[in-house]
This record gives C-alpha cells, sequence and structure tokens, in this order.
C-alpha cells in the first residue's frame, strides 16, 4: 500500500498499485475520505550505490572467471572480470561453426 495526498480534501488516502495493470503512468483513484477521484502519477526512479572495489580498473589484474552457459559455442573461451564485468574471449570462432550440416543432422 502506499500513501498519497487527496488534492481536494488534502487527507491522505491509501492506493494499491499492486492491483493495477499498469504500475508507471498515471492512474485514477477514488479517495476514501471525500470521495472525489483524481489521477495519481507513478514514477519509478534509480537508485545508484557503490558496489565493491575495482582494482582492476586503478591498474590491478582483472579476476577472470570462465562465463557458462548453453549452447556452449556462444561461451567457448569467454571470461569475464568478476569485479568490473569487463569480457573477453580467449578464441576466435565464425557464425559457420555454429551451423549444423544436413550430414551431421542425418547422424542424429
Amino acid at each position: 500500500m502506499e500513501t498519497v495526498t487527496c488534492p481536494y480534501c488534502e487527507n491522505n488516502t491509501k492506493i494499491n498499485p499492486i492491483d493495477r495493470e499498469h504500475y508507471d503512468g498515471e492512474e485514477e483513484y477514488e479517495c476514501e475520505h471525500c470521495g472525489k477521484c483524481f489521477e495519481v502519477l507513478a514514477e519509478t526512479y534509480t537508485r545508484y550505490s557503490a558496489c565493491d572495489k575495482a582494482d582492476c580498473l586503478n591498474g590491478g589484474n582483472h579476476k577472470w572467471k570462465q562465463v557458462v552457459g548453453y549452447p556452449e559455442i556462444h561461451f567457448k573461451g569467454r571470461y569475464r572480470c568478476e569485479d568490473c564485468s569487463t569480457e573477453y574471449c580467449s578464441t576466435e570462432y565464425t557464425l559457420q561453426e555454429e551451423v549444423v550440416t544436413e550430414d551431421e543432422l542425418s547422424k542424429n
């Protein structure tokens, strides 16, 4: 539940944005005190906070960890730094490696 001030009677009115289909944007609500309808604008905001040190951004070494996923060909030789999320791929592959040939399909 959220609380907003009614623009007509200036009493605090409880609204439940979870019941609404769209949380962002304007929604119509009825004041529980005076019964008049008014619009409420739902806004989201972003909050930033420091996560952790990233020594690699300040001349230190990256802490590489192999990235895993499926299909494996997309993650072959791919590494991501645990501190700064920089990625690099130690192997080069082409799109052709991802394509299955008719011979390979018939074997399965």
